[in-house]
């Protein structure tokens, strides 16, 4: 078993014996936790321990986070004796608070630091980063690393989606098939999904404030030198900076005060962008009237939506709430040369950029105390021989070879570097100047650019939500040390608008049957690929498709069998008293209920070992597998036994341990559709011929009715339709259904009762992600 799945599994076992009473961990700031701590409703290590919890639960979903700390407990644990110990004395401000680190931000502890990359995992590094370090002094938990754009997006020409070889893909927690965005994909989705309160991320251009904005929560890209980037696997010294992500702006700017101020390892950043810091922090600048008197400019080239959509028209709403509250809007402003800005190729920046981190890279991989790779080019060839793991064929290196050719800042870097100065002096700077502005407004992190090519503050606030339910943010952003004007806007226009909501983690479609059914009737229908199974069944296909079954109703008449076998639930218990409450229901809408049927030989349909199921779908599965392999046009595996080959090569990445590859090697052992197999196949259509399909005939049944996916074998072997909707949470919170089954072809019927079912029952409610 996994380290990280041992950690995650006694943490949540650990969960119920550990947890604070009467503290709410969902959606908590840390000016909650530290009133937690203070009352002693919470615990550092109950935190911790929830947090934990909902890593184990959430991650396989999201991808947020690659490892956890093994020692994140030890150090919470520590945190409760010191606050103990402590009486009225000051202690750091985010003590005992846990925080999750985008993964390339150095940790000298037992987590990994790679840039999302396999050619970096083992290597070790001297000393912490300096904001970790920092960190560290205020008392802060590292409780692990977080997901993140492979190498902050810079490997790649067409980027790599928040996805990285050790994190996977990263996903957007409130609709699933959003972009995320990145490259500090997994801060952002930790932060938004209460995985963690504070996270910190990094930014060259757009990382922080994208990736915010996606996931509705709260980013700040600081002024470059602002914190330091010592132990950062870098991109660039001149755009590269360090910033919290975090569920509101208050929590954001209590870390930004924990993290900024000089470090002799990144000495002439942090020297300059000292001045800055102002005195007694910048949590002084958390002003409720913060918008009054503030002067924002609206350029042109950012709010270009079409008239009625919802960012149109929620953009244009927030522009008005600004104007509310004492905020002197200019608009129509023109930003010099923003179309060569925003063109990287053009502007000079991808050039720059390339030769900067060519020097830089190989700067931080010389000062590993142990690596594997030691140089741009060891990590290039590295996953030229890796080109599975490291998805080479997908998304290439095209960035990393461009960087490996370089030769240092030439000439025509120079000339680079002098025109993207000019370029922010003759735009962002003079329009602010001229106009006296104190900051510039921008959806998400359109105007991210902009900003990063002088190494100019921005801060990234949720605006609302899309037609799917998919966030979007508003950023403002400033000239240099502009950190408190920001904060002032960004905090009284959070207060404002109080936009941002918990994530709920939406599939794009099929919460209700309707959605559903309008799926449905896309995607059927005759496929030359698949000819005899879709010619065969197209003659169900209804004229006029499915969406005319959708009948409010659909339960009046229907004829509906309640088997032996499957309502098995003890009196007195919620499912049961639930249960019964919808058959009640059924019959009040008009369904005729027949219970107490039998299906012929249900014992032997359920059981998948003896009924012949279990001989022959490994059959079929090597079979359909190779075929399918062979018919790829490039596959690093062509056969089931390459897949099992494959798994055997790579048992920690395939948890081999944990879940074997029995069935895999019972299919390979197999030699296609012999006389055991067409027996079996014999015995599976005699037991649904005198099974489901007597009984409904005889009965005249509509549908049987089963809860959850008791009666899917049933269905399974005859290749019958069936249709699950939500029926009840049990004591504790966890989901139940009913399935509602037919014969084939039967789609139409089904489609109407479970319609109807759904619409007078209105089960389903949205996740609370409880403990």
């Amino acid at each position: 078993m996994s380290r990280l799945r041992l950690l995650l599994l006694a943490a949540a076992l650990a969960l119920a014996a550990g947890s604070s009473h009467g503290f709410e961990f969902h959606e908590a700031t840390l000016d909650a936790i530290h009133l937690g701590f203070k009352n002693g409703s919470l615990t550092s290590t109950a935190l911790v321990r929830f947090y934990l919890s909902q890593i184990s639960r959430l991650n396989p979903l999201v991808h947020a986070v690659i490892e956890v700390n093994p020692d994140a407990l030890r150090q919470a644990a520590r945190a409760d004796a010191e606050r103990r110990s402590s009486g009225d004395r000051q202690i750091g401000g985010l003590h005992g608070v846990p925080v999750l680190l985008k993964d390339n931000i150095a940790t000298r502890d037992q987590l990994n630091t790679t840039a999302g990359s396999m050619a970096l995992l083992g290597s070790v590094v001297r000393r912490d980063a300096g904001v970790v370090a920092r960190l560290r002094r205020a008392g802060a938990v590292v409780i692990g690393k977080a997901n993140m754009d492979e190498w902050a997006n810079f490997r790649s020409a067409i980027g790599t989606g928040g996805w990285s070889a050790r994190g996977g893909q990263g996903k957007n927690p409130y609709v699933l098939s959003s972009p995320p965005c990145g490259s500090s994909t997994g801060p952002a989705i930790a932060a938004a999904a209460n995985m963690v309160a504070v996270t910190l991320g990094t930014e060259t251009d757009g990382s922080i404030l994208c990736p915010s904005s996606l996931n509705s929560v709260v980013g700040i890209k600081p002024t470059v030198g602002l914190t330091s980037r010592a132990g950062v696997i870098p991109i660039s010294p001149r755009q590269d900076t360090v910033g919290p992500i975090c569920r509101t702006v208050a929590d954001a700017v209590h870390v930004l005060d924990a993290i900024v101020g000089y470090d002799e390892l990144d000495a002439v950043a942090t020297r300059a962008a000292s001045k800055y810091i102002p005195e007694g922090g910048y949590t002084q600048f958390l002003k409720i009237d913060g918008l009054k008197g503030k002067r924002i400019g609206v350029p042109n080239g950012f709010f270009d939506f079409e008239d009625g959509t919802i960012r149109q028209m929620v953009y244009q709403q927030h522009l008005k709430t600004l104007e509310r509250n004492g905020v002197v809007v200019i608009q129509n402003l023109d930003i010099a040369d923003l179309d060569v800005i925003q063109n990287a190729t053009v502007s000079g920046e991808l050039a720059v950029l390339a030769a900067e981190f060519k020097i830089s890279l190989n700067a931080y991989l010389s000062d590993l105390s142990f690596s594997p790779v030691r140089s741009l080019a060891d990590i290039i060839q590295f996953n030229n021989a890796h080109p599975d793991e490291e998805m080479l064929k997908q998304f290439g290196q095209l960035i990393f070879l461009v960087s490996e050719n370089t030769t240092g800042i030439g000439s025509v870097e120079k000339a680079a570097i002098q025109q993207l100065d000019d370029l922010t002096a003759n735009g962002v700077e003079k329009v602010m100047k001229e106009h006296r502005l104190d900051a510039i407004v921008a959806p998400d992190s359109s105007s991210a650019t902009v900003l990063a090519i002088a190494g100019l503050p921005g801060i990234a606030v949720p605006a609302g939500y899309d037609e799917q339910g998919a966030p979007f943010g508003i950023s403002f952003g400033g000239l240099k040390g502009y950190e408190p004007r920001l904060i002032e806007i960004a905090y009284a226009f959070e207060q404002a608008t109080k936009v941002r909501n918990p994530p709920m983690f939406k599939q794009p479609i099929c919460r209700t049957i309707s959605d559903a059914v309008r799926v449905l009737d896309v995607i059927v229908g005759y496929d030359a690929r698949d000819a005899v199974a879709t010619k065969k069944a197209s003659r169900y296909i209804p004229r006029g498709g499915y969406m005319q079954f959708l009948r409010t109703d659909g339960l009046r008449g229907k004829r509906i069998g309640i088997p032996n076998g499957f309502f098995n639930y003890p009196n007195g218990t919620v499912q049961h008293t639930i249960l019964h409450q919808h058959l009640d229901t059924m019959r009040k809408h008009g369904a005729i209920l027949i219970d107490n049927i039998n299906i012929a030989n249900l014992g032997l349909i359920l059981d998948v070992l003896n009924n012949g199921e279990q001989i022959a779908l490994p059959a079929e599965f090597k079979l359909s597998l190779d075929a399918y392999l062979s018919d790829l046009s490039y596959s690093p595996v062509h056969s089931l036994a390459d897949v099992i080959a494959f798994n055997n090569a790579h048992p920690i990445e395939e948890r081999l341990k944990d879940f074997g590859q029995l069935i895999f090697l019972v299919a390979e052992n197999t030699t296609g559709i012999g006389a055991p197999e067409r027996a079996a196949i014999q015995e599976l259509k005699k037991l649904s011929a005198d099974g489901l399909e007597k009984l409904m005939k005889e009965l005249k049944l509509d549908a049987i009715m089963t809860p959850n996916d008791s009666a899917a074998s049933v269905l399974a072997i005859g290749g019958m339709p069936g249709i699950t909707v939500p029926a009840g949470y049990g004591k504790l919170g966890v989901p139940f259904g009913i399935c509602f089954g037919g014969l084939k072809g039967y789609e139409p019927r089904l489609i109407e009762i479970a319609y109807a079912f759904e619409q007078v029952t209105r089960v389903r409610k949205i996740p609370t992600f409880s403990p």
